[in-house]
């Protein structure tokens, strides 16, 4: 959201946007995952484990900590591993892609999901597209022939495109969205939810060869994380 504070000189307002603050913040936390000091990778991996036990860690961003923490199980600290652990074991026992992680019902739902948005895109979803696949051939082929101006998909083509897209869009936004459009746009975020399932899981069972080293890992505390896993894995 976006909030305007007033100067406290009296001057101008300042406008912040929350989201885009926060989006930083997290990804600067990210970075510092990174850092060249095990205590800062440290202390970055128990905020983000933090955040997870909260209920604070936002859709998008469950994919992109689950991969920087799988990666840090090959770190050469033995705190980071053991951290890196935590927060997937976090992960896993808060995950919101509800409660069973077998991934074929999540196939299924994506394949049916993706026919009907195929069947009953609206309008001005279809002249986007219709844009964007436009450009693409024509920035394909200028590419393969070295000149533009043998391109098959012509200049004109391309704005006649474009113009269709930019007055649907604009017919859109004039009324209310339609019952169509609405269930539409709800089937589209329930792709992407089914989706993401699809890739969290697809990340923890390409991970076994780094689950398996932390399991036969010398170290005391990579063995009793990883176990710890496996324990809470077997419930999903």
């Amino acid at each position: 959201s976006v909030v305007e504070y007033e100067n406290c000189n009296g001057g101008t307002n300042v406008t912040i946007d929350h989201k885009k603050t926060h989006n930083a913040l997290l990804d600067v936390l990210s970075e510092r995952v990174y850092d060249v000091t095990s205590f800062t990778r440290v202390a970055a991996l128990k905020t983000w484990a933090h955040l997870i036990s909260s209920d604070c860690l936002p859709l998008d961003r469950v994919i992109s900590v689950t991969e920087l923490a799988i990666d840090r199980l090959q770190d050469k600290a033995s705190s980071v591993r053991r951290n890196s652990m935590q927060v997937l074991t976090l992960l896993l026992e808060n995950n919101p892609f509800m409660g069973s992680l077998d991934p074929l019902p999540y196939q299924r739902k994506v394949e049916e999901l993706e026919q009907y948005l195929e069947a009953n895109m609206p309008e001005r979803v279809k002249a986007a597209h219709h844009v964007a696949e436009l450009a693409k051939r024509q920035e394909l082929e200028a590419s393969e022939e070295g000149d533009s101006n043998e391109s098959k998909v012509t200049d004109d083509e391309l704005q006649s495109a474009a113009l269709n897209a930019a007055l649907a869009e604009s017919e859109a936004a004039a009324n209310e969205p339609t019952e169509k459009e609405v269930e539409y746009n709800l089937k589209l975020k329930a792709l992407e939810f089914a989706t993401s399932a699809l890739e969290f899981i697809n990340l923890y069972q390409n991970s076994n060869e780094a689950f398996e080293s932390m399991l036969l890992s010398t170290c005391t505390t990579d063995v009793n994380e990883a176990l710890r896993l496996f324990v809470r894995a077997r419930h999903f």
